[in-house]
């Protein structure tokens, strides 16, 4: 009867224990990351492709350091569509603890009229365009816990006659990675809001060489050099000192809003 008793006392126990693994499981925190790369664009072509191999890497180093598993959705080439970037998107499945990371490399304008300072992002394999401000709408729909969209384009002025259509809105080691791994924390987990990113501000251009686009390189790095700050890392200084590395050649535009996460672990 004794030995009948205990097994039925591991049961349970062992009932309770797969229930909190699941339910850790169900309460983790995912990076969404979507990238959109325009590998067909005119002249920059090259430059669009080194961006994208540099966004990859990071995203699964902030995957890895802040523990964020990844839901990869990377567009690139012919595939990039208006449709195809609203729909991705739209069919997001998002937790209010997640983090949302739209990236897209590739030509951008405006037209005169256009009250916004944020770009429109040009789509080589439709010439057609897709508004920054409609991404970042859909995106916010979602509710991410943190959520960053960055577009490194121009923002020139494109006259009318000759702008794109945009879509339409229904559309020591040891030591130095545990410093690293504290920074993406309080980056990626410790962080609640959004920030907006743009190559370039109202009417200027965003630069790129054969190595890639001069804000997304710049923008990465800093986030490396920040990092060797540990949990003292934050959104600004990043923005500020990947803006400071490229200002004699461009001015980008950004938009920050980012408040501690009172649910972090």
């Amino acid at each position: 009867m004794i030995v009948i008793k205990e097994d039925f006392m591991r049961i349970p126990n062992i009932l309770i224990a797969l229930a909190l693994i699941f339910s850790v499981q169900s309460e983790a925190a995912d990076l969404h990351a979507i990238v959109v790369a325009d590998t067909i664009a005119s002249n920059i072509s090259k430059s669009v492709e080194m961006d994208l191999k540099k966004m990859e890497a990071e995203i699964y180093k902030i995957s890895r350091h802040a523990n964020l598993p990844i839901q990869k959705h990377f567009i690139a080439g012919k595939e990039i569509t208006s449709a195809e970037i609203l729909t991705t998107i739209q069919n997001l499945s998002v937790s209010d603890d997640d983090v949302i990371l739209f990236y897209f490399s590739g030509h951008g304008y405006r037209t005169k009229k256009k009250e916004s300072p944020w770009p429109n992002l040009y789509i080589t394999h439709e010439n057609k365009g897709i508004d920054f401000d409609l991404i970042v709408s859909e995106l916010e729909n979602k509710c991410p816990r943190l959520m960053i969209v960055f577009a490194d384009v121009c923002n020139n002025i494109v006259p009318d006659m000759f702008a794109p259509p945009l879509a339409a809105r229904s559309m020591a080691m040891m030591g130095q990675r545990a410093i690293t791994a504290d920074a993406y924390l309080a980056l990626f987990r410790e962080c609640r809001g959004k920030i907006l990113l743009a190559g370039a501000k109202t009417g200027e251009f965003a630069w790129c060489t054969l190595d890639g686009a001069l804000f997304t390189d710049a923008w990465i790095q800093s986030i490396e050099d920040e990092a060797k700050k540990g949990p003292e890392a934050c959104w600004e200084s990043i923005i500020e000192q990947a803006i400071l590395k490229i200002q004699v050649d461009q001015n980008p535009y950004f938009q920050i809003e980012i408040e501690a996460n009172e649910k972090s672990p």
